[in-house]
This record gives structure tokens, sequence and C-alpha cells, in this order.
């Protein structure tokens, strides 16, 4: 079995529907458990949210049940613009499990997401100058790798070398990647005693070269297209994006929450809003739900938004039921899941790009795709 740990639950489900598009049986989990038959298990720690110290302490806590899953590599996901806690809980992870040499490659090349000379550029635009320069809870506000991940006491972090040798501290390699190949390159010099930690194209190269899967076989077809779906836009990035003008674009209704509700838990709120959905569902099948993307960016607490969005989500589907959420945004994902009263879900379906439909393992209900805010929607997903 192999483990995934991600802070947040979409990097979770976008390795899990990686692995799944090689041919793995994934599953997602918000707390680990010893019992799964699946070859892939993506862990979501939940830890993208707190402070630093509390990542750790979280992450240590699960360390016994991790333990005990025994598994036959470990992968941490990180975020690909390297926004949360990375080197504390990837030296939390090397210490538990003894590791001397660690590798972090979160940039992925497939999207034009490079290093080149320690400097991180999206398209070939540095990484503070772009949208990621306005994130709420940990914004880019320089394009250097080195400055973006901070210092760590407990790991020495290089930016770039050749050979992994043996030393008396731990470390962490962060190499200049530009191209697929020097991905594939890396993927394949890493031993399997070290920590493997990035993004995508990273992940999907230890398949590739540790298990021999090859996703050019992608096989797997969708049952049929849902009836009705609901897209719940919780992330800063998504609506920064234009992820509003696509939709309007593709022929999805937009209805974004009352600013009033923002600050209050009065549903009566929510009445003509809920009411505008339901009417657009019937009329189009389809709809988007979100919030404005100056409402988010205005409060100090980046969870605050997520919450208020997944609790009016809950009300308008307190007498009806939807057969697909999209669902965008990491803590919105956590939040709508754990809101089901599961911990597991499992990938029924994965699009080319490894973005996954999941169904809860207890009571299957209802089809939930999560999708990290910072990449475009599939085509699949939003059509007809």
């Amino acid at each position: 079995m192999i483990l995934v740990l991600s802070d947040d639950f979409s990097g979770a489900a976008e390795m899990a529907g990686i692995a799944h598009s090689f041919g793995f049986s994934a599953e997602i989990h918000t707390s680990p458990r010893t019992s799964s038959n699946s070859e892939v298990v993506a862990i979501d720690a939940h830890t993208r949210g707190l402070n630093k110290k509390d990542s750790i302490a979280q992450l240590e806590g699960m360390m016994p049940v991790i333990k005990d899953m025994q598994a036959s590599w470990i992968f941490k996901k990180v975020d690909s613009v390297l926004r949360g806690h990375v080197l504390a809980e990837s030296a939390t992870i090397m210490r538990c499990f003894d590791q001397a040499n660690g590798m972090l490659i979160s940039v992925n090349p497939s999207k034009k997401r490079v290093i080149r000379g320690g400097n991180y550029f999206i398209h070939d635009t540095p990484l503070h100058q772009t949208m990621f320069a306005r994130d709420p809870a940990f914004p880019a506000t320089t394009s250097n790798v080195m400055e973006l991940l901070g210092s760590s006491d407990d790991l020495e972090v290089l930016s770039y070398q050749d050979k992994m040798e043996p030393k008396d501290h731990r470390r962490l390699i962060v190499p200049d990647v530009s191209l697929p190949e020097e991905v594939n390159d890396w993927a394949k010099k890493l031993p399997f005693d070290s920590l493997a930690a990035g993004g995508v194209d990273f992940f999907s190269s230890l398949l590739k070269h540790r298990h021999q899967h090859d996703s050019n076989h992608h096989s797997t077809q969708r049952d049929t297209t849902p009836l009705t779906r609901l897209m719940i836009c919780g992330s800063h990035t998504a609506i920064d994006s234009g992820r509003i003008e696509q939709c309007h674009h593709q022929g999805w209704a937009v209805h974004l929450l009352p600013e009033a509700w923002m600050s209050s838990d009065d549903p009566v709120l929510l009445n003509d809003w809920c009411a505008r959905v339901w009417e657009a569902m019937q009329h189009s099948r389809k709809c988007m739900v979100g919030m404005d993307g100056n409402h988010v960016s205005s409060w100090s607490d980046p969870s605050h938004p997520a919450c208020r969005l997944v609790k009016a989500v809950h009300i308008l589907c307190r007498h009806r039921t939807v057969d697909q959420m999209l669902v965008e945004g990491g803590e919105t994902a956590h939040l709508l899941v754990c809101s089901f009263g599961q911990d597991r879900f499992k990938v029924v379906y994965s699009s080319q790009e490894g973005v996954p439909e999941l169904l809860p393992c207890e009571t299957p209900l209802i089809r939930i795709v999560p999708k990290p805010g910072s990449y475009p929607w599939p085509d699949e997903f939003l059509e007809d």
C-alpha cells in the first residue's frame, strides 16, 4: 500500500485521483485507520489552516496509526506553490520515520509551473507577480524558493545537489525543475528510504518508475452524466482566476451568497437565495454557488468563508438533494465531507487529468468531485 499525507482534502483527493487514473484502487481518509484494502490511501491531515506548532502536533498524533498501516512508501503531498507549513511537516515525517534524506518537487512542469535558478515561475511569470500574491492565508511575497520555504531547525534545505550522500543530519533537496523529463530523472534517483514530497508530476513519475503503471491506458468510464450538479466554490484563488465568469460562459447559473450571511446565523437571510438556486437547478440542472471575492479576502480568518458557505449549502439541501457536488478549495471540501459524518471516500472515477469522483464508503448517497482551486475544471465536469 502507498500512503499519501496531505495538509488538505483537495490535495489528498488530487493524489488519489492520479493514482486511480494509473489503475490503482484509491481512497481518501479524513483520519488515519489501519483497515483498508486500497492500494493507495491518501490522508487529509487537515493542517493547512493550523499554525506551525499545532500542525506538527496534529501530525505527530497521527503517527502511531500511520506506522501501523505499514505502507511500502510514503509521499508527502504539498501545495504546488508551497503554501502551508511545508518544512515543518516534512521534518516531522522524516523524524518519525527516521529518514535522513528527502526530496521536494512541488512544481508541475506539465502545467508550466517550474523552478529556475532557485526562483518559482508560472507560465514564465514570477510567482510573486501572480494571483498567489493575494492569497489570504499564505501570500507569495517572493518568488525565491528558499524564502518561500523559510528555515527549519530540524532540516537542512539544499536548493540543488546531484548526489545524495549520508550525513549526520536530515536534509531536504529542492532541485531546479523546468521539464517533465527532469522530474522523471529525479524520481529514478530517489531511494525508497528517503521522503518524497511534492505535487502531481513528482507523484506520477514515482508511480511510473516504482510500479510500472502507465496513465495512458486510462480506461475508467463514468456511469452517467449527473442529472443535477452543484458547484461549491470556496477557493479565493479560483474566484480570483475568473471562475464566476467561466461558469457563466459554460451556461451554469451562478448565485453568490448574500453579504449579510457572512456575519449572521439567521437562515431567513438565505430564503430568497435558496429559492433562486433551486429554480436555477430545475431549469438548467447545474448551478454554481460561492462568495464574492471581496467578501472572502476581507476576513482575517481564512476558514470563516468556507464555514459560512458549507452551512449555507446544508440549508440549501435540507429538503432536496443533488446528484453530484463539485467542490473547490481544500478547507471547503474538508468541512463538506466531514459534515456527512463519514471519514472514508472511495475514488470511483478519475478524469484524464486525475480529478476524482468520490463516493462515501459507508453510505454512498452522493458523488463528490473535489479539486484544488488553483487549477481549471476539466471540461467533462462542466459540459452537459
